[in-house]
């Protein structure tokens, strides 16, 4: 029997859900725990906060966009509340972060279960072309964009149909430079940069 106090991330079920409660689920179920199941959402209106009986806490997070100093401040009056004893990271977009705070967290005498940060980015979406070329994989035609000046070039390399991608989900095929413009836009809203633009 395991013992202690768990937090996990990723409490979004709608259509696209996200990890967390499925995790949640799974270790319950083992009957292998015995602590507090602790949510921790960077959205009150996030679906999974209100999943009946499955988190004993719930916190509101800063989200991953905001940075690790943020999320730090914040772990630290959660657990002048309730002891943190481990966290699940379940969210490509948070990963990295707390690879990055593993050690200071620690000291909070929170652990966590994650890969290190060197793992995390050899399998970012990021790096599949490079992967991909160096196994063998055919994939499409991939470039990396930074800035909004680079899509017309890409899109004379490429052509249109052109398939743009956030750093981390999110896809859209633009069929014209206008429908590229404005996909282009609401990715780098939602996600920031780099985006990937792919061949269709």
């Amino acid at each position: 029997m395991i013992k202690g106090n768990l937090a996990v991330t990723g409490l979004i079920s709608m259509d696209n859900p996200s990890p967390g409660l499925a995790i949640v689920k799974s270790i319950k179920e083992s009957g292998q725990f015995k602590g507090k199941f602790i949510g921790l959402a960077f959205d009150v209106l996030s679906t999974g906060v209100f999943a009946h009986g499955l988190l004993d806490e719930v916190y509101l997070i800063p989200p991953p966009a905001d940075g690790e100093g943020p999320l730090l401040e914040r772990l630290k009056e959660i657990v002048q509340k309730t002891r943190i004893d481990t966290i699940i990271p379940t969210l490509d977009s948070e990963t990295v972060i707390y690879a990055r705070a593993k050690e200071k967290l620690r000291t909070m005498g929170i652990r966590l279960l994650i890969p290190e940060e060197r793992q995390i980015k050899t399998r970012a979406k990021i790096a599949l072309p490079e992967f991909a070329q160096r196994h063998g994989f055919n994939v499409p035609k991939t470039i990396t964009i930074t800035s909004k000046g680079q899509l017309q070039p890409v899109i004379s390399d490429l052509g249109l149909p052109i398939v743009l991608k956030g750093p981390f989900l999110d896809c859209h095929i633009a069929s014209n430079e206008e429908e590229a413009e404005v996909f282009f836009d609401r990715l780098v809203d939602s996600w920031g940069f780099p985006l990937l633009a792919q061949e269709h």
